[in-house]
C-alpha cells in the first residue's frame, strides 16, 4: 500500500464495543459532566498489526521532562512531581526500505501512574498515524455521573445516548452506511434521555453573559467586567478543567475553563473574554479560551 492508502486504513472508524468514555471534568457537587471518548491501548494496537503486519511496526519509549506541581486542598498544600514518558511509533516503508516514526508525549497518570503514561504516549503516537483521529471531532458531552470508590464515572443510563452521540460523529465524518455498520441507529434516544430511565436529563451549563448571550468584547475601554464569584478545578496535568461562576450586575454565568490559572481566585474581575459555545443533547455550554484580568 502507498503511505496514503495505510493512513487512510488506519483511520478507519472503530465500533462501539472499542470506545470507552471518561469524565474530563465533573461537577461533585450535582453529579454532573463533561463526558469525552477514548479508545484503550489494545484496540489501537489491534489496528497496527490488522493494516500493517505485526512485523512491520514497533514503538520505543523514553523518559520525558519533569516538572513539579503545588496543589491546595481543604489548606493543605502538597509538592507533586510530575513525571512524562515519550513514545515513537516505527511502521516499515517497503518502497523506502526504510522505518519512519511519529513521536508524542504523555504525563504519567495518577492511577498505575507509568503504565498509565506509556499508554497515554502510545495513543497519542498513534494519532499522528491517524488512528482514532476523527475521535477529537467530538465535543465533551454532558452527562451524569457516579461516584465510584475515591473517583467518578459516566452513570450507567447513559449508555445508549453516548452510543448515540458516537455514531452521529461516525455519520458525519464517514457516511451514513459506515455508521450504520458500526452499531446501527445514529438518532439518539427520545427525549434526548437515556433509554429506560425515567428521570429527568441534567441541565447543561448556561452560556455567559446575560439573557444565554456570550461576553462580547466592546474595546478596553468600554469592555464588560466579570468577576468570579466561586472556581472549582479538578483533574490533574492535561485532564485538569476548571468550572467559573460569573457576575456581572445582577446576571450570573458558568463557563468551563481547560487547565488551570493561578491567578485566577474568588473576587477577581476578569474582562475582553473570547470562547466558545458548544451544544449537545441538554442545551448548550461555554467554554472560556481567553480573558484578560481588569484593573
Amino acid at each position: 500500500m502507498s503511505d496514503n492508502q495505510i493512513l487512510e486504513a488506519l483511520g478507519q472508524p472503530f465500533p462501539y464495543s472499542d470506545v470507552h468514555w471518561r469524565l474530563q471534568y465533573v461537577d461533585t457537587t450535582k453529579l454532573e459532566g463533561f463526558a469525552v471518548p477514548y479508545l484503550d491501548a489494545r484496540a489501537v494496537e489491534d489496528r497496527f498489526d490488522q493494516v500493517i503486519g505485526q512485523k512491520n511496526w514497533n514503538d520505543s519509549y523514553e523518559s520525558w521532562h519533569t516538572y513539579t506541581e503545588t496543589v491546595t486542598e481543604r489548606d493543605k498544600t502538597t509538592v507533586k512531581e510530575i513525571r512524562s514518558q515519550l513514545c515513537t511509533i516505527y511502521v516499515y516503508n517497503e518502497e523506502r526500505k526504510e522505518w519512519l516514526g511519529k513521536t508524542d508525549g504523555a504525563e504519567n497518570t495518577d492511577i498505575e501512574s507509568i503504565k498509565g503514561g506509556l499508554s497515554d504516549s502510545f495513543k497519542r503516537a498513534a494519532v499522528k498515524w491517524n488512528v482514532g483521529r476523527y475521535m477529537y471531532k467530538m465535543e465533551p458531552v454532558w452527562v451524569k455521573a457516579t461516584k465510584r470508590g475515591k473517583s467518578y464515572v459516566v452513570a450507567d443510563s447513559e449508555k445508549e445516548r453516548l452510543k448515540a452521540e458516537y455514531l452521529g460523529i461516525i455519520k458525519n465524518v464517514f457516511g451514513e452506511k459506515v455508521a450504520a455498520s458500526l452499531g446501527g441507529n445514529t438518532q439518539a434516544p427520545a427525549g434526548n434521555q437515556p433509554k429506560g430511565n425515567n428521570q429527568s436529563a441534567p441541565k447543561a451549563p448556561a452560556p455567559t453573559g446575560e439573557q444565554g448571550q456570550k461576553p462580547q468584547q466592546q474595546g478596553n475601554s468600554q469592555a464588560e467586567v466579570y468577576e468570579i464569584t466561586n472556581i472549582r478545578v479538578e483533574g490533574e496535568g492535561e485532564k485538569k478543567r476548571s468550572k467559573l461562576e460569573l457576575s456581572k450586575g445582577n446576571g450570573k454565568s458558568t463557563v468551563f475553563m481547560n487547565g488551570a490559572d493561578p491567578n485566577l481566585k474568588v473576587g477577581i474581575k476578569i474582562m475582553n473574554l473570547k470562547g466558545r459555545t458548544g451544544k449537545n443533547a441538554y442545551g448548550n455550554y461555554s467554554i472560556l479560551d481567553s480573558y484578560e484580568l481588569a484593573a
